[in-house]
């Protein structure tokens, strides 16, 4: 490496093709001044005026550099560009990670047609690929949906484009090994998640040594301030999420189709708040919530005090991410119903991203009832119960509010003679 103190520098045991790399730049004119700049001999300044290297001098040493990596990392879509595409077509090995949210379309244009071996990695469990076109839907008569009419989907394949690539090769009965050890979340983090979602894997589960508490301070950390300021305790040696039962207001709003619950949002901020004072840093914690308006609200309000280094995401965005200490905001509550949360895919994303702690801040009756009065039975009701059974719940208040979500009927397109789908100005939202 020439310039940054972090990479190691080149010796015998490094790959002959990056030595002989830099034996070729340490002669070549087109490269001088950029090479000057990686040793620091020249400032960056002196590099623009004078020294400057040309867009294809620079193109080609960067498809060198590539050509001598052992690994390229990319996004399916980027693997589709000029600079890319040669590259993968001539590598020996594809790996497609995060494949549960993989499109098989994604999938075979970085495979392709050569049959080159290929590593499937992936969570059936969590959300599949997205396909915007599965909610649009269309009524032939009415604007809006009477109670028992089926509606129509303008896409009448979207169920054939939300199977991922992984789903398939499970289905065409390729072999499959399930990791069912666990090495990156703390001790009893995962066991709720264990019990909701991946229930089959409760006799063959175990935890890898480093997920102990010995090696988790963060999350003892946590389990001290909730000890002390909640009453709550996990049991001896692990670690449980905790859920805050604070049902606030959660309202539509009509412009987006999103929901948003500023009594939970700032509850929320008030927890990460109380954490800070408790002597974690703020970069420590994310928060992750249903709806992408409320999200707005969260970034602005975290914004107003003085919290940037506060992360905010909805479950869609965090599919895949990683936070040491995930809050996690429902935003429902008992008058709206769960809407769409009530999804198991999108509770394993929620429930399964953190690596110390999980922080759950909802309404503990956020359940929908049919017309006896009976609760359905899902995965929140099995988070809750969970929750409940190990004594992780703090009730805030049982204030609730908002509209109904049940009620609600959402604006549609008519189709009229010659002018074809267009939208019905003269209908109106509830």
């Amino acid at each position: 490496g020439f310039a940054s103190d972090e990479i190691p520098d080149l010796d015998d045991k490094s790959s002959p093709l990056l030595l002989k790399l830099r034996d070729s730049l340490a002669t070549c004119s087109r490269v001088a001044g950029l090479r000057r700049l990686a040793c620091r001999s020249i400032s960056h300044e002196d590099y623009l005026d004078e020294q400057q290297c040309d867009k294809d001098s620079f193109q080609d040493l960067l498809r060198k550099v590539a050509s001598c990596a052992s690994v390229i990392c990319t996004t399916p879509e980027t693997s589709a560009n000029s600079f890319f595409e040669p590259l993968k077509r001539t590598s020996d090995v594809v790996v497609l990670n995060a494949a549960g949210a993989m499109g098989r379309a994604d999938a075979i244009n970085v495979w392709g047609n050569a049959c080159r071996p290929c590593i499937i990695v992936g969570d059936w469990k969590q959300m599949g690929p997205t396909l915007l076109s599965s909610r649009d839907t269309f009524f032939l008569e009415d604007d809006y949906c009477q109670p028992g009419q089926s509606c129509l989907p303008r896409n009448r394949f979207f169920p054939d484009g939300e199977a991922s690539i992984l789903e398939h090769a499970m289905r065409i009965g390729q072999p499959v090994w399930h990791l069912d050890h666990q090495y990156r979340m703390a001790v009893g983090q995962f066991e709720m998640a264990l019990e909701v979602v991946y229930s089959e894997f409760i006799s063959t589960y175990s935890c890898d040594e480093s997920t102990e508490l010995v090696h988790r301070p963060l999350a003892v950390e946590v389990d001290a301030w909730l000890s002390s300021e909640h009453g709550i305790t996990s049991p001896k040696g692990k670690s449980y999420p905790a859920f805050f039962s604070k049902p606030g207001s959660c309202w539509y709003h009509p412009p987006s189709g999103s929901r948003y619950n500023e009594e939970q949002n700032t509850f929320a901020l008030n927890l990460v708040r109380s954490l800070h004072e408790a002597g974690i840093h703020k970069s420590k914690m994310k928060v992750v919530t249903t709806y992408s308006d409320n999200k707005r609200y969260l970034e602005d309000l975290f914004r107003k005090s003085s919290f940037l280094d506060v992360a905010c995401h909805t479950i869609d965005s965090f599919n895949g991410g990683i936070g040491c200490i995930v809050i996690f905001v429902l935003c429902v509550n008992r008058v709206s119903g769960p809407c769409f949360m009530d999804d198991s895919r999108r509770l394993a994303v929620a429930m399964t991203r953190h690596t110390d702690h999980l922080i759950v801040v909802g309404d503990l009756k956020t359940l929908y009832s049919d017309e006896k009065g009976t609760n359905s039975k899902g995965s929140m009701l099995a988070m809750f119960q969970w929750l409940s059974r190990n004594d992780r719940v703090v009730v805030v208040d049982d204030d609730a509010g908002g509209d109904d979500a049940r009620e609600m009927r959402r604006k549609r397109r008519k189709f009229r003679k010659s002018q074809g789908w267009r939208p019905d100005d003269s209908s109106t939202d509830s």
